[in-house]
């Protein structure tokens, strides 16, 4: 059940990634930690985070413990949602609807991207 001091987000990979960098949103962390945000997680998104946390460009914004880290964070905080297909293509990137249905399915709040 959600506490109703607890908001619940569904980010987008981006959004994790610039969490994950530090600078603007890395004051998520501490919110994370404290249970006043809880992210909406779904094995798609954690795939698409690990696939990018490994790409060589990225690499050197962040060591691999702190990717370690940050991943035990949110998996330990978040909240699991199963990944509902979207029924046919429901926004202008169709391959981040996946995420629109999250959002949809999950009782998140609100969803938040870069895009």
């Amino acid at each position: 059940m959600q506490s109703a001091k607890r908001t619940r987000l569904a980010v987008d990979t981006n959004v994790l990634i610039s969490i994950l960098i530090g600078k603007e949103l890395a004051k998520l962390k501490p919110m994370l930690r404290s249970g006043q945000v809880q992210l909406v997680l779904s094995p798609m998104l954690l795939d698409e985070f690990k696939a990018v946390v490994d790409r060589p460009h990225l690499r050197k914004y962040f060591a691999p413990s702190a990717v370690d880290r940050f991943f035990a964070l949110v998996r330990r905080t978040g909240h699991f949602a199963a990944d509902v297909p979207p029924t046919g293509p429901i926004s202008r990137d169709p391959k981040d609807d996946y995420l629109l249905m999250l959002a949809a399915t999950s009782g998140a709040a609100l969803l938040v991207t870069g895009d």
